[in-house]
Order: C-alpha cells, then structure tokens, then sequence
C-alpha cells in the first residue's frame, strides 16, 4: 500500500465534550477545525490571516467562536490566533527540523549506498582484474608451451647431433614440421640430399622423400639398401619420390657386382650427398 504524503493535523477526541465548545453547535465546531487546517496547511503556527478568517462561515457563527475563546482577533496584526494551536499540531520551527532530519539521513544514506556500490564495483573491479591477469598469464604460458614445441626440436638420435636445436625463419620452421612426421633418420638422408642439390628442394618434396625413406627403415630395409635406392632414383628420370621404395626393392634385389663402365657426374653427386648423409663416412672422411 503506498504511503499517504498528506498532511495531517491533531485534534483531541473529546474536542465535542471541552466545556469551551459546549454551547457552539457543530458548524460554529467546524469552523475552528477548518481554521486549524489552514494553518497547518500553510504554515504560521496559527497566526490566521484575517482576511482568510472573515471568509470562513458566517459572521454569526465566526462571532460565536470569538466569543468562547477559541479565536481572537488582533486587528493590528491583521490576523486571527487560533488558541492552543502549537500544542497540537506542529510549528513552522518543528517542520523545518523535521525535513533537515530528513534530508540529512537521506544524504546519510546515500552517501552509505555510494560508498557501497564504489565497494562493490571496486570488489567487482579487482576480481575482472585477477581473472584478466589469470587468463593472460594463462594465454602466455600456453603462447610459451606453443612456442617451445615449435622451435625446439630436440631428438636422442646420433644424426642430430650437430642439428640446429632452435630452428629459426620460416623455412626452418617448415623443416623442423615436416621432420616430425617422421623419424629423424629419414628427415636427415632427406635433408642432406636436398642440401646436395643445386637449388633448394621444396619442403613438402622433403617431406615425402622423407617419408619413402622412413617406410623402408620400418620395413627393415638397411640402411646401404636405401642409399642404393635412392641412388638409382636420383639418376633415373622419374620424380616422385613415392617411387623410391621400388628403386630400393630392386637395389636389394640386385646383386652386388662390381661397376664396369665409368661413374656419371649425377652419379658422383649422389654418391657424395650419400657420403654426407651417413655418418659413418664422414667420421672416415675427418
């Protein structure tokens, strides 16, 4: 239910019984309470203009009033005292104490709800922000994990000894990636016969070269079997390195005779890119 902000004004039950008003009939009893109203109403702790009271009733019954007491006149004033006013209804001193009360406790309380709400959003504020330096400290451990499983290729393998353990620039980086697709013997036959030729193999051909090489290391194929392979492969005309595994089928599967006619310089090149690649020679060759 909303509160009613009207005014009010007090009057005592037994207004009808007080021996001053007993004679006064009730319309002459009415004009003393419309009399208090307007007092209240516009505050002058019961200082009635005069003007408003002449207007009040009739003079019969304004004259029966004056004459119990409950009004009189002071013409050099120009008002009408309503007698016992300020005992019962508030003053002009008590209406203005009562709003600076309330004006203060409604600062009071706003300055209580402020300093709450700044609490709560500084609370709020400095949660978002531990979340914030969480998740970019997350992020940064994670950027870092990335990083470290990008650029460092680390291998037990005795033919990545001399390897690049950080590799740096695109290319590098494309060599590392696809030299984890398999295993770093392969990568290293590969990466060395790319190194033997004139221009730079593409990565993805490295890659398959790679892969050939390592199918026919899992097959159990030696490691002379394939560099006998790719041997055969480099001086035939065919490219594709999916080709290799058959070069090295029909290199163990050829008897091992000795040359008879005069080594080519493709051949001599691919011997010594083999050479480069198996660690064995270049221990012979230092």
């Amino acid at each position: 239910m909303p509160k009613d902000k009207r005014i009010y004004i007090n009057l005592a039950v037994d207004m009808d019984r007080n021996p001053k008003y007993i004679n006064l009939t009730d319309g002459q009893k009415w004009l003393i309470v419309k009399a208090i109203m307007h007092c209240r109403e516009y505050p002058n702790d019961g200082n009635l203009p005069l003007p408003v009271w002449v207007k009040m009733g009739t003079k019969r019954n304004r004259i029966s009033v004056e004459s119990c007491g409950a009004i009189t006149i002071v013409a050099s004033k120009n008002v009408a005292i309503v007698h016992d006013y300020a005992e019962h209804n508030q003053t002009i001193a008590e209406i203005e104490k009562s709003r600076n009360e309330k004006i203060a406790a409604g600062q009071k309380g706003g300055k209580a709800r402020a300093a709450n709400r700044a609490h709560a959003n500084k609370t709020q504020a400095d949660g978002l922000a531990a979340a914030k330096q969480d998740l970019k400290q997350n992020q940064a451990e994670i950027e870092i994990e990335k990083e470290k499983e990008l650029l460092t290729y680390v291998s037990s393998s005795p033919h990545l000894r001399d390897a690049q353990a950080r590799p740096r620039g695109v290319r590098d980086i494309a060599e590392h990636l696809n030299g984890t697709a398999h295993s770093a013997e392969a990568h290293i036959i590969a990466r060395a016969y790319s190194e033997s030729c004139p221009s730079p193999v593409p990565g993805d051909l490295i890659s398959k070269i790679a892969q050939a090489v390592d199918g026919c290391l899992k097959s159990g194929v030696s490691r002379e079997q394939i560099e006998a392979g790719i041997q055969d492969w480099a001086a035939s005309p065919m490219t594709a390195a999916s080709m290799i595994p058959g070069f090295v089928h029909k290199s163990a599967n050829r008897a091992a005779t000795p040359a008879t006619t005069q080594k080519s310089k493709s051949d001599e090149k691919v011997q010594g890119f083999l050479a480069f690649a198996n660690p064995n020679t270049r221990k012979e060759l230092a």
